[in-house]
């Protein structure tokens, strides 16, 4: 019988005990080439990022000589798995056939020495209940997943420490809530994983694409949805960092395209503000964009924000903390257009030269008062 609690790499450490069959050989406390072992778990845990791997479990390892070094391998292979948190030990995630495949340069048992190189692999999982991942979802309960199951597919790879990967989510039919209006849609994620920490969890998430299609209302007639058609939207992470948490932070240069501008006057009506002519204008289709996107702990930052589309131009800033927002806004529609700032929570309409308003609102929340000069200067 034997007991395991090892930390292979900072954010990676398994947790288990079963049967062990083992020929080891030593040196100084470090294994040397020859030496063997399996073990078979009944539940064994692979903990990364703070989040459980649990199943039945066969680990097998060996040394070998190679290039004059003595290279430790272990391999971890699940048979049924599911992801459990730790803190509530939901399960809604389930899969078979996890690896983890791991590799050090001299392993010795008197001292702890990261692994060289650690590999994981989850094929097709299952997921069962989308709600799970609300509680990663930041916004200050601005989005809400009801229901919905989907497949995700997970690779990692640690290497000297920095670890890189790919997920990719594909879900449909989901039921979530925005804003407090109940929508139904399909989610495609394809994850770029680089430069992670383990450790601290964070990521270059650049490369990242999400697609959110056939998105349509719950409480929408059947004919006025079909007058209105499904709603899509892609979205593509230029430059963007996302650390891992509850909820997760993330931050970055985002890019855009969406069906029609829907959910722009959603947005503006359900803070209270908007020019008079916005519901009058027609809904404008293939609307491009680009935005600085800044969300975690209850906060949402758009900045730098251009949208543009058929006689329509969006810019301006609007930062949400504790569900209150703020921002400046310049809309123009053809020859219609107006300034909007908004206050915690209030807005105001600006008619009259709204672009200069706009101008001087954006000079002066980037203004930088410069430091006094020193004598060394």
């Amino acid at each position: 019988k034997a007991a395991v609690n090892h930390e292979i790499t900072p954010g990676v450490r398994t947790i288990g005990a079963g049967t062990i069959t083992a020929n080891l050989r030593f040196k100084k406390g470090a294994l040397r080439a020859g030496s063997k072992y399996s073990l078979q778990s009944e539940r064994f845990i692979v903990r990364i990022m703070g989040l459980d791997a649990v199943g039945s479990a066969t680990i097998s390892g060996g040394t070998e000589k190679a290039k004059g070094q003595h290279v430790t391998t272990s391999r971890v292979v699940f048979g049924n798995f599911e992801f459990e948190d730790p803190d509530d030990q939901s399960a809604a995630i389930t899969g078979s056939g996890l690896e983890v495949n791991v590799w050090w340069d001299g392993f010795s048992l008197a001292e702890w020495v990261p692994a060289s190189h650690v590999n994981v692999v989850a094929p097709s999982t299952q997921i069962h209940d989308m709600s799970a991942f609300n509680n990663l979802i930041p916004g200050d309960g601005a989005l809400a997943l009801k229901s919905g199951t989907g497949d995700i597919e997970v690779r990692l790879e640690v290497a000297d420490r920095i670890a890189s990967g790919t997920i990719d989510l594909v879900a449909d039919d989901i039921a979530f809530e925005t804003q407090g209006v109940p929508l139904q849609g399909d989610l495609e994620v394809h994850a770029t994983l680089a430069e992670g920490d383990l450790a601290n969890r964070t990521f270059d998430l650049s490369g990242t694409t999400i697609r959110l299609d056939d998105v349509v209302g719950e409480d929408v007639p059947e004919k006025t949805q079909k007058e209105l058609e499904a709603w899509y939207c892609d979205v593509d992470m230029e430059k963007s960092h996302v650390t891992f948490g509850k909820p997760l932070e993330a931050d970055g240069q985002i890019r855009l395209k969406m069906f029609d501008t829907r959910p722009v006057v959603a947005t503006l009506k359900n803070l209270g503000t908007g020019p008079g002519w916005l519901s009058k204008i027609p809904n404008v289709k293939d609307v491009d964009g680009t935005m600085k996107v800044g969300i975690g702990q209850g906060r949402m930052a758009v900045d730098d924000l251009v949208l543009t589309g058929q006689k329509l131009e969006v810019l301006g800033r609007l930062h949400i903390l504790d569900r209150k927002a703020d921002g400046r806004l310049y809309l123009k529609y053809g020859i219609l257009a107006a300034g909007i700032g908004i206050d915690r929570g209030k807005g105001k309409v600006h008619v009259t030269k709204p672009r200069k308003w706009f101008d001087e609102q954006q000079a002066a929340a980037e203004r930088v008062i410069q430091p006094e000069p020193t004598a060394s200067d």
